[in-house]
């Protein structure tokens, strides 16, 4: 939901940019979502995050996405 704001808000610009939404996905968005945040002080949150902030490092570094 918040990712769509996003684009809508660029999207509605005179002149929109290039955008990209990365999101690490660390839960079911279920009943589990508690227990999995629980697990190890947010594990899989952390890790997710970790992975989107790999993936951009690797669009850059070979040029699919530049700044």
């Amino acid at each position: 939901m918040e990712a769509a704001g996003i684009m809508a808000a660029v999207w509605d610009e005179i002149r929109p940019k290039r955008s990209l939404v990365l999101k690490g996905i660390s839960d079911f968005a279920d009943e589990r979502k508690t227990d999995l945040d629980a697990t190890r002080g947010g594990l899989f949150r952390r890790l997710a995050m970790r992975n989107c902030v790999r993936f951009l490092w690797l669009l850059l570094e070979i040029g699919i996405w530049e700044v």
